[in-house]
């Protein structure tokens, strides 16, 4: 499988799911903590593939060293943000805030990751090379993710 087009899938697994969130209310706590925790770990699945993977990959080349550390920043600012949603109550106004600020920093990120990044990652590797990287993306989740029985259903 093509690296870009798995990560892609990825970015629309993680649209959905904070779509799905943003419409639920302070009322919802139930609802918002099953949707978390399917989004928590799916963007822990994604980072984590991209950072042993992926970047690593995209750190060999000059006109996509600077984009691949700015992507691993955001990653952190992400982190970050989930770590203190989940020091949130869910159906507090607090929350909904912080909620706002992951979906617009996710958002932000896999924009300039599909609009700026991946056309120029396009461009130093090959059709092979992305398979390949694809391949490895791919096997790494099965081998971390689905053996652990943490499938992320929307």
């Amino acid at each position: 499988m093509d690296a870009l087009k798995l990560l892609k899938e990825d970015h629309a697994k993680v649209a959905i799911l904070l779509n799905k969130i943003e419409k639920t209310s302070e009322r919802a706590m139930k609802t918002r903590k099953q949707l978390f925790a399917k989004l928590k770990e799916a963007l822990k699945e994604h980072e984590y593939i991209e950072e042993t993977i992926f970047y690593p990959a995209c750190k060999k080349y000059d006109n996509t060293l600077t984009l691949t550390f700015e992507a691993l920043e955001e990653h952190s600012i992400v982190d970050k943000i989930i770590a203190d949603l989940e020091k949130s109550r869910f159906n507090s106004k607090q929350w909904t805030g912080r909620f706002s600020v992951l979906k617009e920093s996710v958002s932000h990120h896999v924009k300039e990751e599909e609009k700026t990044l991946f056309p120029r990652v396009r461009k130093v590797m090959d059709k092979s090379q992305l398979e390949n990287i694809g391949v490895r993306m791919q096997a790494l989740k099965e081998k971390r993710f689905i053996k652990e029985n943490s499938t992320i259903s929307l």
